[in-house]
C-alpha cells in the first residue's frame, strides 16, 4: 500500500507538470467537525494541510483540478471522565471537474480519495490501543469548492468535503472545511 501510494506521488510530481496547464503548490489549515456516535463528543485542536494541485482546462469553461495533498488531523474525544487524543495524518487525492465562470474564479466537486498515511492516539487516563478505533485506510470524500486567483501567482481555495462514511470507530460522518493559499505556476 505505501509504496504504491509513493509511486502515485511520484508520478504525480513528475508527470503531473507535463499534464497540467498550470500548477499550484498549497498550504492551508482545516477545520474538522466530525459526528459521533452516542455518547461521545468529537472535536478538533486545529488541523492542517499542504501538497499540490494540478489544472488541465478540458474545455473553455470546464478544467480538470487534481492533486496529492498532506493533511495532519488532531482530534479530541471525550467520552464521561476519559479524554483521548488521536493524530492522523491523510494523503488526499481530489479527482475534481471545475467549472470556471472568469480568469479568477472556479468553482469545482468532485470526489477525494483519502488514504490514511499514519496514526496515533494518547488518552489522559489508562492506554490509548489505534486498534480499538478501526481507522479506515481508504475513505471516498466528496469536495465542493472554489478557488480565487488573487495576483498573477497567488490563490485562494476554500473547499468542504464531505465525510459519508464512518471514517472510525465513534464517528458517523461529518466534513473537512478546508482554506488554502496556492503559489500558481503556469
Amino acid at each position: 500500500m505505501k509504496l504504491g501510494l509513493s509511486f502515485f506521488i511520484l508520478s504525480l510530481s513528475c508527470f503531473g507538470p507535463a499534464f497540467a496547464q498550470k500548477a499550484g503548490i498549497t498550504l492551508g489549515f482545516s477545520q474538522i467537525q466530525i459526528e459521533g456516535d452516542s455518547g461521545t463528543d468529537i472535536s478538533s485542536n486545529g488541523s492542517y494541510q499542504l501538497g499540490g494541485l494540478f489544472y488541465q482546462p478540458m474545455t473553455e469553461m470546464l478544467e480538470a483540478r487534481v492533486g496529492a495533498l498532506f493533511g495532519q488531523q488532531n482530534l479530541i474525544f471525550a467520552n464521561g471522565g476519559n479524554e483521548t487524543t488521536m493524530n492522523l495524518s491523510y494523503v488526499h487525492v481530489p479527482l475534481t471537474l471545475g467549472f470556471r465562470f472568469n480568469e479568477r474564479f472556479l468553482l469545482f466537486l468532485g470526489p477525494v480519495i483519502s488514504l490514511n498515511a499514519s496514526k496515533s492516539c494518547k488518552a489522559t487516563t489508562g492506554e490509548c490501543r489505534m486498534s480499538q478505533y478501526k481507522v479506515k485506510g481508504t475513505d471516498v470524500l466528496l469536495s465542493l469548492g472554489g478557488h480565487v486567483q488573487l495576483t498573477d501567482s497567488l490563490g485562494l481555495e476554500v473547499t468542504m468535503d464531505r465525510i459519508n462514511s464512518k471514517p472510525f470507530e465513534g464517528a458517523t460522518g461529518g466534513q473537512i472545511i478546508n482554506i488554502n493559499f496556492q503559489y500558481l505556476i503556469e
